[in-house]
């Protein structure tokens, strides 16, 4: 599980706990929405007396100003705050800083945890302090706020050197949860993977997918969780082993995405287009066999590295699970 969180300078973290002003900038943003609509509903009524907007019907200013005034909370969900740029700067640089990649290569939630904390200037509790039903609300009040153009950013994003298949991560959830494995779980281990999940997904979408003045919006009323103690693998571990092994292949899509997708995306083979993860290609090769594919992704086998000491030994079984699913089922 990748959880790329960048530094920030200390002006903007302090910026990020002062919340003083923030009723003061609230108002004065529903007063630009107000006057830009004014604005917007007088050149309205201009041009359809002459004919440029067809069929809309000219409204009076006042009565579109007032309707636009009554509804300026739901306005105030749904419209981001302007990007500041530094935001864009940070959408736009794809490798992270040596730090980050520290964190990012040992996937040690604690670093990444220091990292978060130092981003929302201290506002932060244990993922495990929140109840589900309170990370559910905090899930929709951020992604409520969700910046449209951090997210256009982050899908025409290209990695120098990672090839053409790499997709920034920073533009989807935290972690995958599937919805099949889920389902076999007794409810409180699904409370559990929920919640952890939506820790995850929150720590994402925080970070990288709204504005700086959003995130100080958020934090003036709700404390961010922080990502949970102990690893998404070993999460999977822990809830895989109550899953029926029937779902083993479902179990190792989440592994596959961090560690095989970059060559594999879609059950192609970047490095030799003839040996991909289809079922025709496998069967001619011999590797139509869940055996065969731990015993490739353990050891390697010419450009394709061993994921023996980086990969738990479940973790490989249920990748070539995952695997064998999808070769049957179609990619």
């Amino acid at each position: 599980m990748q959880m790329p969180i960048d530094g920030v300078e200390a002006d903007e973290v302090q910026s990020l706990v002062s919340t003083k002003q923030s009723g003061i900038q609230h108002l004065f943003r529903v007063a630009k929405i107000v006057a830009i609509v004014v604005a917007i509903a007088v050149a309205a009524a201009c041009f359809g007396q002459m004919g440029v907007l067809g069929a809309r019907q000219p409204v009076p200013v006042a009565e579109e100003a007032t309707r636009w005034i009554t509804v300026h909370e739901e306005i105030h969900q749904v419209v981001p705050a302007n990007l500041t740029k530094r935001d864009l700067a940070r959408a736009k640089q794809v490798v992270p800083g040596q730090a980050f990649q520290v964190a990012h290569s040992s996937e040690s939630n604690a670093m990444l945890n220091r990292h978060l904390t130092r981003l929302a200037g201290g506002q932060t509790k244990p993922c495990e302090d929140f109840s589900l039903e309170h990370l559910e609300d905090l899930h929709r009040k951020l992604m409520a706020r969700k910046h449209p153009e951090l997210h256009k950013i982050y899908a025409s994003n290209r990695h120098p050197w990672k090839g053409e298949t790499w997709r920034d991560p920073r533009g989807s959830d935290g972690v995958e949860l599937h919805p099949a494995a889920l389902a076999q779980l007794g409810e409180e281990d699904a409370r559990i993977a929920k919640s952890e999940k939506l820790c995850y997904d929150i720590a994402m979408h925080f970070t990288h997918g709204l504005a700086t003045a959003d995130r100080r919006e958020l934090l003036a009323a709700n404390p961010l969780p922080l990502l949970p103690t102990r690893s998404a693998e070993a999460t999977d571990k822990y809830l895989s082993d109550r899953v029926p092994r029937k779902l083993g292949g479902l179990q190792g899509e989440s592994t596959f995405r961090a560690n095989c997708q970059v060559c594999h995306l879609g059950g192609k083979n970047t490095i030799n287009p003839f040996k991909t993860l289809q079922k025709n290609d496998l069967e001619k090769y011999g590797m139509f066999d869940e055996s065969k594919i731990v015993n490739q992704v353990k050891n390697g086998k010419m450009a394709m590295p061993p994921f023996r000491g980086r990969l738990q030994t479940q973790q490989i079984e249920d990748v070539a699970g995952y695997v064998m699913h999808k070769a049957e089922n179609g990619w």
